[in-house]
C-alpha cells in the first residue's frame, strides 16, 4: 500500500506541472512535441535480470519459487507500427545444482499514435524453491520440481489521450519526445495460463520425491488499468514515469489430485494491482540508450491457497539503439500488410 501511495504521489505531481506547462504553451507560439522516425529500422540490444516468479501450496505453506536463469539479453526490431523482440536466456551457470530450466519467450507490440497493443508467450519449465524462509529449515535451498511448466500468453490493449505525449518514444524509441508532456493511459490486461507438474521434486540432499497431493491450474485473468505517463525532457535527456493502480477478477480451473484420484472445480477471485516504473535515457537522430525500472504487484483474493503470480517483482533494463534506412526486406512485407490493411496505414 505505501509503494502504491509513492507511485501515485510522484506522478501527481507530474501531472500538475503537466497541466503547468500546457497552461504556459497555450499562449505562446505552438511547438512541436514529437519527432517521428517511424520510417527507419532501429534495433535496441536489451539487457534485463526479468524473471517470472511464482507462489505454490507445498507442505502446508506457501512458498516461493523461480527459473535458474540469468540476466536475458534480448535485440528489439522496430519499424513504423510494429516492434518484434527476439531473446537468449542462459542459465544462471552459478548456481547449476537449482536446475536446468527450459525457456521460450516471444514478445510483440503494435503501436500507434493513439492505440497501443502488447503480445507476449512465455513457457518456463523447470523452477527452484527461492524462499528464503523455507530453506532455512534445511541445509541448502535446492529444493528443485524439474517438470514444473508455466505457460502464459498476455496482452495489453491501450489508449493514449494526449496527442503531445509519445508513448513510441519510450516503448519502440520510433518517435522522440521533444518537450515534456504527459497522459492518461488507462488499458486492458489480459492472461491465458496453464501450470502444471508439481507431481514431483528433488529433495535438498538431490533424492527424487513423488506427491500424493497436488494441483494443475489453468484460466484467466483480466485486469482494467488506470495509468498516467509523464516525460521530463532536457535537451536530448529524458526522464519518464508511470503508474498503473487496476483492479480484475480471475477466472480458475483447478484440478486436485489426491492419492491417484482427481477432482476439478472452478475457483474465482477479485483482484488488484500496480505496476510502475520509471526511466531515463538519451535520444538522438540516430542512437538512443537508457536505463529502466519497472515494479509491478498483483494481490489475489482467493479464499483457498492457490498458485499465484508472485505478489511483488521488480525488474531492471538496461538498452542501447541504432536508427537507420529501412532495407527492402524490411519494407517490403510493412507495405503489403499496409495495403492488405489500409487503416495501418493510416496511422
Amino acid at each position: 500500500m505505501k509503494q502504491l501511495f509513492f507511485w501515485i504521489l510522484l506522478v501527481s505531481i507530474a501531472s500538475a506541472f503537466s497541466q503547468e506547462q500546457e497552461a504556459k504553451d497555450s499562449v505562446t507560439l505552438p511547438f512541436k512535441y514529437i519527432e517521428d522516425y517511424t520510417n527507419q529500422l532501429n534495433i535496441k540490444l536489451e539487457l534485463s535480470n526479468e524473471i517470472p516468479a511464482y507462489k505454490i501450496p507445498f507442505e502446508g505453506s506457501s512458498i516461493k519459487i523461480k527459473p535458474n536463469l540469468g540476466l536475458r539479453y534480448a535485440f528489439v526490431f522496430n519499424y513504423k507500427w510494429a516492434s518484434l523482440r527476439l531473446g537468449i536466456r542462459p542459465n544462471n551457470a552459478n548456481d547449476e545444482e537449482k536446475g536446468d530450466p527450459k525457456t521460450f519467450r516471444l514478445k510483440f507490440k503494435l503501436i500507434f499514435p493513439r492505440w497501443s497493443h502488447h503480445f507476449e508467450y512465455n513457457q518456463v519449465k523447470g523452477y527452484y524453491v527461492s524462499d528464503e524462509d523455507f530453506v532455512q529449515n534445511y541445509s541448502n535451498n535446492h529444493f528443485i520440481f524439474p517438470d514444473l511448466k508455466t505457460k502464459v500468453f498476455s496482452g495489453v490493449t491501450a489508449y493514449k489521450f494526449n496527442s503531445k505525449y509519445s508513448l513510441r518514444a519510450t516503448e519502440s524509441h520510433t518517435e522522440v519526445q521533444l518537450r515534456s508532456a504527459g497522459s492518461f493511459i488507462p488499458s486492458i490486461t489480459y492472461m491465458i495460463y496453464g501450470i502444471n507438474g508439481l507431481d514431483n521434486y528433488i529433495d535438498e540432499d538431490g533424492n527424487p520425491q513423488f506427491r500424493e497431493n497436488f494441483s494443475d491450474n489453468s484460466g484467466f485473468t483480466g485486469i482494467l488499468n488506470l495509468a498516467y505517463y509523464y516525460t521530463f525532457v532536457y535537451k536530448k535527456w529524458y526522464a519518464s514515469i508511470f503508474a498503473a493502480p487496476g483492479f480484475g477478477y480471475d477466472f480458475r480451473k483447478v484440478t486436485e489430485y489426491n492419492n491417484n484420484l482427481s477432482e476439478k472445480s472452478n475457483h474465482n477471485a477479485f483482484l488488484t494491482s500496480l505496476n510502475a516504473g520509471s526511466s531515463i535515457g538519451f535520444n538522438d537522430k540516430k542512437i538512443y540508450f537508457g536505463l529502466s525500472f519497472k515494479h509491478s504487484a498483483m494481490d489475489f483474493k482467493h479464499s483457498e491457497e492457490r498458485i499465484e503470480y508472485l505478489s511483488s517483482q521488480n525488474a531492471y533494463f538496461l538498452f542501447f539503439g541504432y536508427r537507420f534506412k529501412a532495407p527492402k526486406v524490411v519494407t517490403k512485407p510493412i507495405n503489403k500488410i499496409e495495403q492488405t490493411i489500409p487503416v495501418l496505414k493510416q496511422d
